[in-house]
């Protein structure tokens, strides 16, 4: 492969797709990506939408972007132990996960997207939604979903 891109959350699953790709593919350029969704807004009845404080909100972008900085940062150290990945590149994206991955996919020109997958259920998926499920619905290329050894088919 030239290019492939992966998303990183916190999850366990999401590494455990890495570690899966770096053992088993052979890449030029690995794009690690992970996606900071927009800090929250609130509605309670009868009340319009409500907005954290400005410093609330700076402080806990903060300390957001330094948590997915040191996810990269895991993520790229992993990369760089790899003998199959002769270039790797980290970045911190900001929107929908599942959009910007297939955004961010589509502007990079990568040759497979490659995510983890929760195991999440029918009913779960059918009301919180599946990011990987979005994206092989709506990527350009390839999508690769990587399931831990223990998950079960739903």
């Amino acid at each position: 492969m030239d290019k492939v891109i992966v998303a990183i959350d916190e999850s366990e699953e999401s590494f455990f797709a890495l570690q899966w790709l770096l053992l088993n593919l052979d890449m030029k350029s690995l794009n690690i990506i992970h996606v900071l969704e927009p800090f929250p807004h609130y509605v309670f009845p009868g009340v319009q939408v409500v907005f954290p404080a400005t410093s609330i909100t700076q402080s806990a972008n903060r300390v957001r972007r330094e948590n997915a900085e040191a996810l990269l940062a895991h993520a790229a150290h992993m990369s760089a132990r790899s003998a199959r990945v002769k270039k790797a590149n980290t970045y911190i994206l900001e929107g929908d996960p599942k959009e910007m991955i297939c955004e961010a996919a589509e502007e990079m020109h990568v040759d497979l997207i490659v995510v983890g997958s929760r195991g999440l259920g029918k009913i779960e998926r059918a009301f919180l939604g599946s990011v990987s499920d979005y994206v092989v619905h709506h990527a350009k290329c390839p999508v690769l979903i990587v399931k831990p050894p223990d998950a079960s088919p739903q």
